[in-house]
């Protein structure tokens, strides 16, 4: 056998032996189990605690809003999307407050003119479109009525 070929030999093996021994060490012994994935996670996962309440916990107590907001286009979109994440408030009131303070460039995450968004989908401009006031001030999202 020529003697590069046997080194070839060599540092291939050295090659899948390195390989061999990272994975070994790198790869979680739960990966694979059940798929393409590490099974172990699930059960992190589960442990976690929730992070939002849900329409349905908002609902519970805030019934009067929720009722406005059933009647406008914001009809379909959960109260977390804009207050965010409240299962610590659902639980216990008085532990935390969803964000209600909401300035101008919050709705413009949502509203900004973009070529990605359908175009029946209201869109302004956030440079041009009324730039010095807050949102709220011509538009109430909660209302039925958008332009009150």
């Amino acid at each position: 056998m020529p003697k590069y070929l046997t080194r070839l030999m060599i540092v291939f093996v050295l090659v899948a032996s390195t390989v061999a021994f990272v994975r070994g060490r790198l790869v979680p012994k739960s990966f694979g189990t059940l798929g393409h994935y590490r099974s172990d996670a699930l059960a992190e996962l589960a442990s976690q605690k929730p992070l939002y309440a849900g329409r349905e916990a908002c609902k519970a107590c805030h019934m009067d809003v929720f009722n406005l907001k059933s009647k406008g286009r914001h009809a379909g979109l959960p109260c977390e999307v804009c207050h965010g994440p409240s299962a610590a408030h659902a639980e216990n009131p008085a532990s935390m407050k969803p964000l209600t303070d909401l300035d101008r460039s919050f709705c413009l995450h949502c509203h900004d003119a973009s070529l990605s968004r359908p175009a029946g989908f209201p869109m302004v401009d956030g440079l041009t479109h009324n730039s010095k006031e807050d949102c709220r001030a011509c538009h109430k999202p909660h209302s039925p009525n958008l332009n009150p």
